[in-house]
């Protein structure tokens, strides 16, 4: 076969596969879409219903009934909406024989299905009884039109663009007369997800147009999973996102708080505030809802304010005058501290006649010291929250305060002090946790630092880790742990190695040359290992370490991304930065089979990486029924207690590393 006609096949097979992903991530998203709303707007209508005629169902007023029914079924945007009584009696009924779907082909409907929700509501009268059932399903008519339309304008639009990508290659290349190698460099880049422009067009006619053909495909394509990505952001950010304060909702901060209590790798102790605005329902009546929002935005300022000097913070508004704040790993004085800092601010606001007197905030403040679970840590910020509503206006409590404050814990001084006694003996220990495929094979091992404290114990990461970082010792301690793997490998070694860096170790042009010079002295080890940093770290300075990354994995590191999706909801950054891994943070995948929606964002998270030739692991799985369910989301690899502990060796205890049943 010649080279013009295995050209064309390559571009060709790789547009198709372009446009055929393309294609289905749109309409599974937009599909995904329509059925929240057509559940949503159920709910709603029954809901207000029901409101409604209360009064029509205890005066039995059947007439005014079916003209409110006949009013809502009439538009059309309903199949059925049934009204009956506590006994099951029928008092109104409109349904429809056969659900008819206009403009749209039969085989679409049936290729694409859309489930008619049906949205209940119990009518409650005046006088506080229970007096029957409004049951109203959607019509799934105009959800299908603005899905088949969808369709089509995008098999338009892919259409257009491959006709004409494809008809100016084919004429040009006919008479292209030498090898065009870097038009399939291009063409390789492109299938690996590098949406790379030629800079140096040819001169030649014929080679410059369809250099200039290629980069625009390239583009049209970049702008296409663009796209996905901006729709799948946009989902992420109304799942998880409150919208009048743009803090995260009630329901992100309890899957975070129940995961990270359960993970001490990441979260040894730590600091829970609830706070709360009281009798904002007068003040929400008194002033309105939009003074109302105001005052809300304005406290959800405060909190992201005060709280941002404290890393890895998760901060949400949990209902609708109460927020709540989970601080890991941060001690009594500095909660004191931040407490203050929040009354100060508060103060403020009524000092500065920014809010009316009436709405007062009080804070409640519990400690977590790895012994409670969720429900435990929320009552005893819910009990201190109560005592500061004693105590008087803008006022803050913290749970079992004098017993809190007598305990015995390490100074600043003594933490600093361990710290760096065991930078200067070398004395951290290295356990090992295996990353499996789905496969149940060995993709590589995460290297997980211990610190001996004075009585032997082990600590972990997320324990002296944090104090590190406050006395500037983290690249020290990353130092360390580089040298001591390195001395464990051997040049014989054939294993991979996760290894965690610090955003002050990456961003130290000391550190970064002393590596450099490390890895180039040990080319094969260099190859075998991963560096990892948090995703917030990496998205919040970005250009800064851009290049410290392309420089690593020139030296044939690979580079990942721990605690994906922890950190900003725009993870565009992925399509122009390079990336070898990708880990989803453990919030996700904790009871992921009981979350749609986080499997939803995980499989759209993985279509766009695989798209971009990036691997996808799943951290802290912990149970099977979670790897089985990561392992229909088409993940690449597992990482959790499920599919091994953390070992002082790479052998493992066979205790200790459980073999996932395939």
């Amino acid at each position: 076969m010649s080279l013009a006609k295995r050209l064309i096949l390559v571009i060709c097979a790789l547009f198709a596969l372009v446009f055929i992903g393309i294609l289905s991530i749109t309409v599974s998203n937009t599909r995904h879409y329509m059925s929240q709303q057509l559940q949503i707007s159920s709910q709603d209508t029954a809901t207000s219903l029901a409101k409604s005629i209360s009064d029509s169902i205890v005066s039995e007023d059947i007439e005014k009934l079916k003209s409110i029914v006949n009013a809502i079924y009439d538009r059309g945007f309903y199949s059925r909406i049934h009204i009956r009584t506590v006994k099951g009696k029928t008092l109104v009924k409109r349904e429809m024989d056969s659900i008819a779907i206009k403009n749209v082909p039969r085989w679409f409907v049936s290729l694409i299905e859309l489930k008619t929700p049906v949205g209940k509501q119990e009518i409650i009268t005046p006088s506080f009884r229970r007096s029957g059932q409004i049951i109203v399903s959607s019509h799934p008519g105009l959800a299908y039109q603005e899905l088949w339309q969808i369709f089509t304008d995008s098999l338009w639009w892919l259409s257009i663009i491959g006709l004409l990508s494809f008809s100016a290659i084919f004429f040009l290349i006919r008479y292209l007369m030498n090898p065009i190698t870097s038009l399939q460099a291009q063409a390789n880049e492109i299938s690996k997800g590098n949406f790379v422009i030629q800079d140096e067009i040819p001169s030649t006619p014929e080679l410059k147009s369809v250099a200039t053909t290629m980069n625009k495909m390239s583009t049209k394509v970049s702008q296409m999973l663009e796209a996905q990505t901006e729709l799948t952001e946009q989902m992420r950010t109304r799942a998880y996102q409150d919208s009048v304060t743009e803090l995260k909702n009630r329901r992100y901060f309890a899957e975070q708080m129940d995961h990270l209590i359960k993970t001490p790798e990441e979260f040894d102790s730590g600091t829970l505030m609830l706070i709360e605005i009281s009798d904002f329902k007068e003040y929400n009546q008194h002033y309105g809802y939009v003074k109302a929002d105001e005052l809300l935005f304005k406290i959800g300022a405060i909190l992201k304010k005060c709280s941002k000097p404290v890393v890895g913070i998760c901060l949400a508004r949990v209902s609708g005058a109460s927020f709540a704040l989970l601080a890991p790993n941060i001690g009594f004085d500095e909660t004191k501290k931040l407490a203050d800092k929040l009354h100060t601010e508060f103060e403020q606001l009524h000092y500065m006649n920014k809010i009316d007197d009436q709405a007062t905030i009080h804070v409640g403040i519990s400690f977590f010291d790895g012994n409670q679970n969720s429900t435990e840590l929320l009552s005893m910020a819910d009990m201190a929250l109560r005592a500061a509503q004693v105590k008087g206006p803008n006022h803050w409590h913290i749970y079992d305060e004098q017993n809190l404050s007598q305990e015995p814990v390490h100074s600043a001084g003594a933490w600093q002090k361990l710290i760096k006694q065991v930078i200067d003996d070398k004395s951290l220990v290295l356990h090992y946790q295996p990353v499996k495929s789905i496969n149940n094979e060995i993709l590589h091992y995460e290297v997980l630092a211990r610190l001996p404290d004075q009585d032997g114990n082990l600590l972990n990461a997320g324990t002296f880790l944090p104090m590190a970082q406050r006395f500037g010792l983290a690249t020290a301690i990353d130092l360390v742990v580089i040298e001591k793997l390195f001395e464990s490998m051997g040049d014989e070694n054939q294993l991979h190695y996760a290894v965690n860096l610090s955003s002050s170790s990456i961003q130290d042009p000391a550190f970064t040359e002393w590596l450099t010079a490390l890895l180039t002295d040990h080319p094969h080890r260099a190859q075998c290992i991963i560096f990892e940093m948090r995703e917030y770290s990496v998205t919040s300075k970005l250009n800064d370490i851009k290049a410290t990354i392309h420089r690593l994995r020139e030296l044939g590191c690979a580079f990942s991304l721990d605690h994906f999706g922890s950190g900003s909801p725009d993870f565009g950054y992925l399509l122009n930065t390079k990336i070898d891994y990708i880990k989803i943070d453990g919030g996700y995948v904790h009871n992921i089979e009981r979350n749609e929606d986080n499997q939803f964002f995980l499989k759209s998270i993985v279509e766009i990486a695989h798209g971009l030739d990036i691997k996808v692991i799943g951290e802290y799985v912990e149970t099977e029924v979670e790897w089985h369910t990561l392992k229909t989301l088409n993940i690449d690899g597992m990482q959790g207690h499920y599919i091994g502990k953390p070992y002082p060796d790479v052998s493992g205890d066979e205790e200790n590393i459980i073999k996932v049943n395939l």
